[in-house]
């Protein structure tokens, strides 16, 4: 079953220390061709999944796919976007850019420490990373030019993690989780506004109150973010079982509060859109998906799996509908597809798959194979094996300007187009 986890922090409180590139590094190379790309987890700031640009892939073109180019990274490698001409990867603590064309390698970044998030806008690539342990824990964001990877700024927290970055028009959003000892654990969490070009915070806001731990898996961490319409959503994950995970709503250019609710689901993604929020995931193997009104909070529908031990996917989703995929214990699996308003089934196919994205009238999943299938009927359109040496890892596939891009557990990343 795909189980998430939350990993958590040890360390002390320290303040923000900045470190400046060059003043020219601040000039950036006219970059409208990032406007429109893959520029971070789930598409966009409000983690649709949803590519509404696409325009060369469709239904009667699909079955055609084939491999444009192969090329292998390691084991663990996870892809991050397509944008700007290039494919943006991490593994452990490097950031590792392709040519979307052919696959060659562009540039290479190493940090310190393992890379948590990214996210790209305007010719920047902002990265958070963490490293050491115990009271030597520093979390580090990175600015750096997306086309060689120029150090523009960085900004550490001592005692801190860096767990989330969120790219939406013009402005930058963190998550920070830190544990304090005064007088005994205690964990806080906080988001903050922050400007792209400077990387100076503009608001910030402290999660729940503290959560006293004797042991740092019990702690409101901070993160994942969505942002829709001037409202920044953040989740505060609780990993102790005896309470829930907050999801929580702030105006995006102040940071005042809006409203709150609880969810057990620690591992969810706020997927925005429909005017509502969706919370896919699970607790304590208990899979389900949860909708909210995106202006109060208000709790509408839900759907559970039918299986007591299950895992869910974070959702994608498109005008009308929600797609998300599950599988149980029982060895039930399926991709659904729900009315994103009522929750009712409109249609599901059965597989293992992960978690799905939607582009020009297809939804498009990985699991054992790569498969696209009609969103208005779940009609197959296109199915690929997987290849020799393991599954394409159950996260999101990219879709974008004619392309598919997707990764195998091993760490081979492949890239698929229409036949000349």
């Amino acid at each position: 079953m795909l189980i998430r986890r939350i990993a958590l922090i040890t360390g002390l409180l320290a303040m923000d220390q900045a470190t400046a590139g060059s003043a020219d590094t601040n000039r950036l190379p006219n970059s409208s061709s990032l406007a429109v790309g893959w520029n971070q987890a789930g598409f966009d700031a409000r983690h649709s999944s949803y590519n509404p640009y696409e325009t060369l892939l469709n239904a009667g073109n699909v079955s055609q796919l084939s491999v444009v180019w192969k090329t292998t990274i390691g084991d663990g490698a996870t892809l991050r976007a397509v944008t700007g001409g290039r494919v943006y990867l991490t593994i452990g603590n490097r950031l590792v850019t392709l040519q979307a064309g052919d696959g060659a390698p562009a540039w290479t970044k190493s940090f310190q420490g393992d890379v948590a998030s990214m996210a790209i806008r305007n010719g920047r690539v902002y990265v958070a990373s963490n490293h050491g342990a115990g009271s030597q824990r520093v979390g580090t964001l990175t600015a750096l030019r997306a086309d060689d990877g120029t150090l523009l700024w960085t900004k550490l927290r001592r005692g801190a993690e860096f767990r989330y970055v969120l790219t939406s028009r013009d402005a930058l959003y963190t998550a920070v989780t830190r544990l304090t000892k005064s007088p005994g654990y205690t964990c806080r969490a906080t988001v903050s506004a922050r400007n792209p070009v400077t990387g100076k915070p503009v608001w910030s806001r402290i999660g729940p109150p503290p959560v006293p731990a004797d042991s740092p898996f019990f702690c409101y961490a901070a993160g994942p973010l969505s942002e829709r319409d001037g409202v920044l959503y953040a989740r505060f994950p609780c990993t102790e079982r005896s309470c829930l995970s907050p999801l929580k709503a702030f105006t995006a250019n102040t940071g005042a509060p809006l409203w709150r609710k609880d969810d057990a689901k620690f591992d969810a993604v706020p997927v925005v859109g429909n005017g509502a929020v969706y919370l896919g995931g699970n607790w304590s193997y208990v899979a389900s998906v949860s909708q909210y009104g995106a202006t109060d909070g208000a709790e509408g529908w839900s759907w559970s799996a039918p299986d007591a031990f299950a895992s869910a996917s974070q959702p994608a989703v498109a005008p009308g509908k929600l797609f998300f995929s599950w599988d149980g214990d029982s060895g039930i699996a399926e991709l659904k597809a729900v009315s994103s308003r009522t929750g009712a089934d409109a249609w599901s196919q059965a597989g293992y798959f992960g978690k799905p994205t939607v582009a020009n009238g297809l939804v498009f999943v990985a699991g054992q194979g790569l498969a696209a299938f009609k969103l208005a009927d779940g009609i197959p359109a296109w199915t690929h094996p997987s290849p020799d040496g393991g599954n394409f890892a159950a996260s999101e596939v990219i879709v974008v300007n004619g392309r598919l891009y997707a990764i195998t557990y091993s760490g081979n990343v492949y890239a698929f187009g229409l036949s000349p």
